[in-house]
């Protein structure tokens, strides 16, 4: 083979433009605008879903505990009560359930949770979720054998659990019956104040 016969092709020149690295000023400002505009439409419906998914979080945990110590209560043929905690160990009768909560046995009735007794605590909501408690739920409820009590002999409660910073779609109830069955509602009329 010729070498001297073998043409080389044109080689190929380096546009200036793209050989410059960066951006200019006004591009930059361009893009900085574009992410602007973005996030002004992203942020309120990414707060949104946040809000919600700590409401939500906070329905089924609730939902569960119940249901955890009505299954309880059969499984050990024993009377499991549900409390306000915050610490994860022991109960305060405030009716404030936006710190936590435990679930325990309470075999002795004497309705202190012991170390043997707990079965499951609950840490608090998200800081803008409002938990309110009434019914049974107010006092010092139980789950027996025969469904959910109180010491005042109430047989059914609620919780109504919302969103301090979203609107009224934000609101969950859940309700337990006198045999101990949970369901969940939406609740329109809430408020969530306080």
């Amino acid at each position: 083979m010729n070498l001297n016969k073998l043409k080389l092709g044109k080689l190929p020149t380096i546009n200036r433009r793209s050989s410059e690295n960066g951006m200019s000023a006004v591009e930059f400002l361009i893009g900085v605008a574009a992410l602007g505009v973005i996030l002004l439409v992203a942020v309120p419906g990414i707060s949104f879903l946040i809000e919600r998914y700590y409401l939500d979080s906070t329905v089924g945990d609730l939902a569960s505990s119940l249901n955890l110590a009505r299954s309880e209560s059969e499984r050990r043929r024993s009377t499991v009560r549900i409390c306000p905690s915050s610490d994860g160990a022991s109960c305060f009768r405030n009716n404030d359930w936006n710190k936590g909560w435990l679930v325990f046995s309470d075999g002795n009735s004497d309705g202190i949770p012991q170390d043997i007794e707990r079965i499951r605590a609950y840490g608090p909501p998200g800081k803008n979720i409002h938990i309110k408690a009434s019914g049974a739920f107010s006092d010092f409820p139980a789950f027996t054998i025969a469904g959910l009590t109180s010491a005042k002999l109430l047989k059914s409660g609620e919780f109504s659990v919302c969103s301090r910073n979203s609107e009224a779609s934000s609101r969950s109830k859940i309700v337990v019956n006198d045999v101990g069955e949970v369901s969940m509602v939406e609740n329109d009329g809430m408020n969530c104040s306080g």
